[in-house]
């Protein structure tokens, strides 16, 4: 969470890859290197799954994206950051 800026009770979308669930719920801190699927979302995988997590913010001005890869035992293998290919400003003024 930390290396992609994904805060504590961030609304986040998982992707199951093994099972090809898709939900939305939110993230929980907890300790470093678990991944853990609580409550009702425990239904949507098993230990060993592969996962994906995307969290959105909505911002005046797309700076680009934080993508975190991690090995099998959930430990940060390498975060890539994909700037923004030209600056793009939403103006509601503008009507789009």
């Amino acid at each position: 969470m930390q290396a992609v800026g994904i805060l504590p009770y961030e609304q986040v979308h998982v992707v199951n890859l093994k099972n090809g669930r898709r939900w939305v719920t939110y993230a929980l801190a907890g300790p470093e290197g678990v991944c853990t699927l609580n409550g009702a979302a425990a239904h949507n995988g098993e230990p060993g799954d592969e996962l994906i997590v995307m969290a959105y913010r909505q911002e005046e001005r797309f700076t680009g994206a934080r993508v975190a890869f991690v090995t099998h035992d959930n430990r940060l293998r390498e975060t890539v950051a994909y700037p923004a290919e030209e600056e793009v400003i939403h103006d509601p003024a503008a009507g789009s």
